[in-house]
């Protein structure tokens, strides 16, 4: 028997386990959304800000978000359109 302390290996100990069906789908969603923050950062400029305050970062990243989707949805009527005509 060998005793192991949690602070000395969090992820050894973690809930839920790690390889777990749940974790998997938990880790693919946080991956999911790391990626999304990427390309916020890198496309929409949002590493670069340059106002001060939360208010206004929160404004920043909210029409960001506002922008990103209204192109994502665009773009999904966009392709519709194109399959119903073809």
């Amino acid at each position: 028997m060998v005793r192991l302390k949690i602070t000395e290996n969090p992820r050894l100990f973690c809930c839920p386990h790690r390889g777990s069906e749940k974790w998997q789908k938990t880790y693919n969603r946080r991956s999911s959304i790391e990626r999304w923050f990427g390309l916020l950062k890198e496309h929409l400029f949002l590493d670069k800000m340059t106002r001060r305050g939360i208010d206004k970062a929160f404004v920043d990243v909210t029409i960001s978000m506002i922008t990103f989707l209204a192109g994502t949805l665009a773009q999904l009527k966009q392709e519709q359109q194109n399959q119903k005509a073809a």
